[in-house]
C-alpha cells in the first residue's frame, strides 16, 4: 500500500486521522486482527480539520450468529463544502 500512496500522492486515512496502529483492523481470522480495508484520500481531505474516520469493531469479535458482515465498517466523514462547522475537531 505504501507504493500506491507514493505513486498516487493519496494519503492513508488511518494515518491522517491518527488511528492507533492496534485499532487499524477490519477483519479477524483465527483471532488475528487484519487490515484488509483501506481508504485513501487527497492531501486536502487528509489535512482538513473536519475529516473524521474510524473503524467500528462490531463484527470482528462477535459470534458467527451475531455477525452482520465478516468485516468491520470503516466510517469517514468529510465536510467538502465547508459549510458545517459542527464537524470541526475539538482538541
Amino acid at each position: 500500500m505504501k507504493t500506491f500512496s507514493d505513486i498516487s500522492g493519496m494519503v492513508d486515512l488511518d494515518e491522517a486521522a491518527k488511528i492507533p496502529v492496534q485499532e487499524r483492523y477490519t477483519y479477524a481470522y483465527d483471532m488475528n486482527a487484519q487490515a484488509l480495508d483501506h481508504m485513501y484520500v487527497s492531501p486536502a481531505l487528509a489535512n482538513s480539520k473536519t475529516t473524521r474516520f474510524e473503524h467500528i469493531h462490531v463484527n470482528s469479535w462477535a459470534t458467527f450468529d451475531d455477525m452482520v458482515s465478516d468485516h468491520d465498517a470503516s466510517i469517514a466523514l468529510f465536510n467538502v463544502c465547508g459549510c458545517f462547522t459542527a464537524f470541526e475537531r475539538r482538541v
